[in-house]
């Protein structure tokens, strides 16, 4: 594999373990249970695909 797919593979995966613990842990606090951690995940993904399309240009 080259190394913007991995750069892209491995910051997938650390944000969305951080999207779901984060979420998590908001959503308990403030009762909104999936909405939050459902928003960063959408989040990580597009944020990821954007960079991921941003640095082959």
């Amino acid at each position: 594999m080259n190394k913007p797919v991995l750069k892209f593979i491995g910051r997938l995966i650390v944000g969305l373990f951080v999207g779901v613990v984060v979420g998590n842990i908001l959503d308990k606090k403030f009762n909104t249970t999936p909405f939050i951690m459902i928003g960063l995940i959408v989040y990580v993904v597009f944020g990821s695909l954007y960079i991921l399309v941003k640095g082959e240009k």
